[in-house]
């Protein structure tokens, strides 16, 4: 807990209180009358009911926890509120003297305040007794405000009251465990009531269970006071039945819950067995008083720890998920990613950076995909190989600029060319190719080679300048005229060197009786 920053641990935004002093005076001035009010009342209260059934010193000193959770809750601004109502019920309800209710009263301050120092950055208010040193601190912090304020309050009263020596211990020793006890049921409720909303998605989740939870809850009550067998250690064992019930919601749901109600069962307990119910009515003062002061302590941590070792697990099975999530959506970002690559490096090696057709690599796997496709089918594949005539003339006359314009024209007139599941290359250079799939006969290939003649003859415009060329063509069929690749490509290369031979700007059948070459055993 941060004293120094009392505004900020309420929820007070500093801000506007600095710029409001007034207000800010005012609203100390209330609160501390209201701490003053609740110690005293309460104060009075207690003495007044533990001494109606003779149990006096009281075994939970409430106000402990009333002014440990003030100083939790304002910080030191709230010290006070604290003394004046210390004081008051010393010096007007119990009837002490001038110095001896201001030394108590003095010790009743200074030790929530020391006390809570201990704690300043080690709890976090937002989410208390989340975590298990979270108890282990607050344990302290209520162990170290009762002895702090006993030591300085028996040693007061010694002095100014005319008390044996020997006395100072006992006297010491209650004062710590009542103090104690009262400060570990009454403020981790105050702190998980203010600053820890019940997560009542748990509660919906199981609501069966909870029900149940809580009638063995209650009936293990009824049974501890209903039920004495004379022998205080076996009678004393039945109070453990009050706390299973307890840690298994503290476990299955949280400390949130099962805290106020282990103080609700604490209540009813001590009030029946004070009423003379249970097996602790017969007990003597003193030992009913070191028995619920010890269980006050006790089932308080156990519940306190149990909760904060299942709500570490809850946290931690969270944080798993969420890392668990991450992870998977790292992964799914890096695969995207690799995919992207690969389709990047694929876009490099299979096609030609300036027409963004496939090239000479892709279309020798697409032929074979043809090849047994049509070896299935009992089709053909056709395969056409075409050069622009007079290529290196543009290059040369208008530039490259002009012959790459060209290129990627004569690159979209083919695939406006032909069907949509032929396929269109550049080889390299000015020389293109179509693959011609499930072919069955000769004039439809005839037909999409003079369409491809008529398309690519018609002129473009470049930079004011008119461009034109014509296409030869050379045809080779799978499996007339070769039934590999390698074999199929040099029978079109033939037949496309033979079209150039005879004029250009014209296609021709590769014939193996008349090329230079025969191809395929034609």
């Amino acid at each position: 807990m941060d004293s120094s920053k009392p505004d900020h641990e309420i929820g007070v935004k500093g801000l506007a209180w600095a710029e409001q002093p007034g207000k800010r005076v005012i609203r100390l001035v209330v609160s501390n009358f209201l701490i003053a009010a609740a110690y005293w009342s309460t104060a009075v209260l207690v003495r007044w009911y533990f001494s109606r059934y003779q149990m006096w010193p009281a075994p939970l000193w409430v106000p402990a926890g009333i002014s440990l959770s003030a100083v939790f809750v304002f910080g030191a601004s709230c010290a006070p509120g604290i003394f004046l109502g210390s004081f008051l019920t010393n010096i007007v309800s119990f009837g002490g003297t001038a110095g001896s209710a201001v030394a108590v009263a003095l010790g009743n301050t200074l030790a929530p305040i020391i006390a809570a120092l201990l704690a300043r950055h080690r709890i976090k208010l937002e989410n208390p007794f989340a975590r298990v040193s979270d108890v282990f601190v607050f344990s302290i912090v209520c162990i170290s405000n009762g002895m702090l304020s006993a030591l300085i309050g028996s040693s007061a009263i010694a002095m100014t009251v005319s008390a044996p020596l020997r006395s100072w211990p006992t006297r010491w020793l209650n004062w710590t465990i009542s103090d104690a006890g009262a400060s570990l049921l009454l403020v981790p409720v105050v702190l998980l009531l203010r600053y820890d909303p019940l997560d009542f998605r748990r509660i919906r989740e199981h609501p069966v269970e909870l029900l149940i939870t809580l009638a063995v809850s209650v009936s293990s009550v009824m049974y501890l006071l209903s039920q004495s067998t004379g022998l205080l250690a076996v009678d004393a064992g039945s109070s453990f039945l009050i706390l299973l019930p307890l840690l298994w919601i503290a476990v299955r749901f949280s400390s949130r819950l099962a805290y106020p109600i282990l103080v609700g069962l604490m209540t009813v307990v001590i009030m029946a067995t004070i009423a003379g119910h249970g097996p602790y009515s017969g007990v003597p003062t003193g030992g009913t008083f070191y028995i619920f002061a010890q269980m006050g302590i006790g089932f308080g941590a156990a519940v306190l720890l149990l909760g904060a070792v299942s709500e570490e697990h809850r946290t931690a099975e969270q944080a798993l998920r969420e890392l668990n999530q991450e992870l998977e959506t790292r992964v799914d970002l890096r695969t995207r990613e690799l995919q992207e690559s690969k389709k990047r490096l694929e876009q490099v090696a299979y096609h030609d950076p300036l027409t963004g057709l496939p090239n000479r690599r892709f279309l020798e796997e697409r032929f074979a995909a043809a090849r047994a496709s049509a070896v299935r089918k009992g089709d053909h594949v056709a395969f056409l190989m075409i050069d622009l005539d007079h290529f290196k003339d543009i290059n040369d006359t208008l530039g490259h600029d002009a012959g790459d314009e060209l290129l990627i024209e004569t690159g979209q007139k083919l695939v406006a060319a032909v069907r949509e599941y032929d396929f269109v290359s550049r080889l390299g250079g000015d020389e293109f190719a179509v693959l011609l799939v499930d072919m069955p006969d000769h004039p439809q290939i005839e037909t999409i080679c003079t369409r491809i003649i008529e398309g690519l003859t018609d002129r473009i415009f470049f930079n004011g300048r008119d461009i034109g060329t014509s296409p030869s063509v050379g045809v080779a069929l799978y499996p007339d005229h070769g039934d590999t690749w390698h074999e199929v490509y040099k029978a079109a290369d033939l037949a496309l060197y033979r079209a150039k031979r005879g004029g250009r700007g014209r296609w021709d059948w590769y014939r193996p009786e008349r090329d230079a070459v025969g191809v395929g055993g034609g």
